[in-house]
């Protein structure tokens, strides 16, 4: 098991299916939370007041009871202050005291300059034969948040037990931007029209929270986003700049992702008082395995989700419903402008061509493109109207016209 759960290193979300890192019987049953039966489970117990500061920590093997199962839809009815059909008024006092605490936790890491980008999730909506049929948003709600915030917590502190007693371990790194990625983004914001303010760590924030229209407020966070580092999985330990952490673990979900279960591994011999399971040696070829399987595993689900969209789009054309599309410039290339379908989240390209208004000239940055003729200027956040005009599934291409 272990060395099978290694070689794959995570579970992969693909399109219509999920390719577990353990077999299905642990994933599902007897490794998930099931209410009103006893599951072995590892423990971090936080003390934290009401300011939301932690004093103190304990980490222990124990036997969770749930109590209740609750979806992210019916966690957010309670926190608003409705009823759901079936949970008891205790349960229901809990969730919204949670929620109290963890909205402080959310607000004291932004403080300290953790990055507050959203962008919703778009998925398929399959029909009993994998046939896309159309598409939903999922938008981050506050129940989202709840749990967010305590796992951010449980892995931070994990992650500060481990950098106390092993120095070397098995950590969760973001690299902050440099000062050319900054420059970078600085200009391409300019292009944009956001002015006013240098981009820094302290004001990504404050950019990304300003009043515009949401198109654009979508290009300004990939606009940010693509010029930051990735994160990665790290035996020296080192900061997370998008989570604003200094130490920071990836501790909660062993059941589908092997770095957890190594920290469980390291948490353990701490609680036993052992010495390091791992040699430095394993752990950096841990982490290095563990970053390079967790990018196949996006890869692939991207390229699912990618294939899916092109068999619909595919299809629609072959149907002869073509359109209108709305969406948004998301690129803009020397050869046309890339749109972002507002239904799918899709891009094509519109090559200039098909603009026959005027000749179109691209700037350095790639953020505009301004007609010779005309004025015309086309930029990253504009909305626009196309039609499918090609459908290259085989080379993953798809072509619109205005």
């Amino acid at each position: 098991l272990d060395k099978e759960a290694l070689l794959r290193g995570t579970s992969a979300y693909l399109v219509d299916r999920v390719v577990p890192m353990l077999p299905e019987h642990l994933t599902n049953d007897l490794c998930s939370l099931v209410p009103n039966q006893d599951r072995l489970a590892h423990t971090v117990l936080l003390d934290i007041n009401t300011h939301g500061t932690v004093k103190a920590v304990d980490c222990f093997r124990s036997v969770i009871h749930s109590k209740q199962r609750l979806t992210y839809e019916q966690a957010q009815v309670l926190i608003t202050g409705g009823q759901v059909e079936g949970v008891a008024d205790e349960v229901r006092d809990k969730v919204i005291m949670l929620a109290r605490l963890t909205r402080k936790l959310r607000k004291a890491r932004i403080r300290e300059k953790a990055l507050a980008f959203e962008m919703p999730e778009i998925r398929c909506i399959l029909d009993e034969d994998g046939k896309v049929t159309g598409f939903s948003k999922k938008v981050g709600m506050e129940s989202n948040h709840l749990v967010e915030e305590c796992m951010l917590m449980a892995n931070r502190e994990v992650g500060a037990l481990m950098a106390a007693r092993f120095g070397t371990a098995i950590y969760r790194i973001h690299e902050e931007p440099n000062d050319e990625d900054f420059e970078r983004m600085d200009a391409q914001l300019r292009q944009l029209g956001i002015e006013g303010v240098r981009v820094s760590r302290e004001t990504l924030n404050e950019i990304i929270s300003r009043e515009m229209p949401e198109p654009l407020r979508q290009a300004v966070t990939l606009t940010l986003l693509k010029n930051m580092n990735r994160a990665m999985y790290s035996p020296e330990l080192g900061e997370h700049f998008g989570l604003a952490f200094e130490t920071y673990s990836h501790f909660t979900s062993p059941i589908r992702r092997y770095p957890d279960l190594v920290a469980h591994r390291l948490l353990l011999a701490i609680e036993e008082n052992r010495k390091k399971p791992l040699d430095d040696k394993k752990l950096r070829d841990l982490c290095r395995h563990c970053s390079e399987r967790e990018r196949a595993a996006a890869e692939a689900e991207m390229e699912t989700h990618r294939v899916k969209m092109f068999e619909y789009y595919a299809d629609q054309l072959a149907k002869g419903e073509k359109g209108p599309l709305p969406g948004t410039v998301s690129s803009i290339l020397f050869k046309g402008v890339l749109v972002e379908l507002d239904e799918s989240g899709q891009r094509g390209l519109v090559p200039f061509p098909a603009f026959e208004d005027d000749y179109y000239e691209v700037n350095e940055t790639g953020t505009r493109a301004n007609g010779r003729r005309t004025g015309r200027v086309i930029q990253l956040g504009d909305k626009i109207e196309v039609m499918l005009h090609r459908v290259d599934a085989e080379n993953r291409q798809l072509d619109f016209s205005l």
